[in-house]
């Protein structure tokens, strides 16, 4: 008994049932392999180069754009904040090696340890 199962060759793909994402796989799977056998020898290159453009040209309308126009206006928040953190952090710093009683305080000393247990 012959316990391998043969599978017909695919000979062709019916391209209108691929969906958007499964459509630019395949291009890309075809560009793969044909790039791997060598275009030249395989007198495809013109055809290769042709089908290169066309998918690149179908990458970009499927690619989403990722930005918002909220993305530059949250850079410069985090941006300012971050300042913000870094100017606390100093002072703070600074006016725990103060000699001034009013800086070496129980209340604010409390208050240094957990700003900077908290930035750091």
């Amino acid at each position: 008994m012959n316990y391998i199962k043969k599978h017909p060759m695919i000979n062709s793909i019916e391209l209108y049932k691929l969906r958007n994402g499964e459509y630019s796989q395949f291009l890309q799977d075809v560009i793969e392999i044909v790039n791997k056998n060598n275009p030249a020898d395989l007198q495809v290159q013109p055809q290769l180069t042709a089908l290169i453009a066309i998918a690149q040209e179908i990458e970009s309308l499927f690619k989403i754009p990722l930005g918002s126009a909220l993305t530059q206006e949250l850079k410069n928040f985090d941006l300012l904040r971050d300042n913000a953190l870094k100017g606390i952090l100093a002072i703070t710093r600074g006016n725990m090696y103060s000699q001034e009683s009013a800086c070496l305080s129980g209340h604010f000393f409390t208050c240094t340890k957990f700003v900077l247990k908290q930035l750091n």
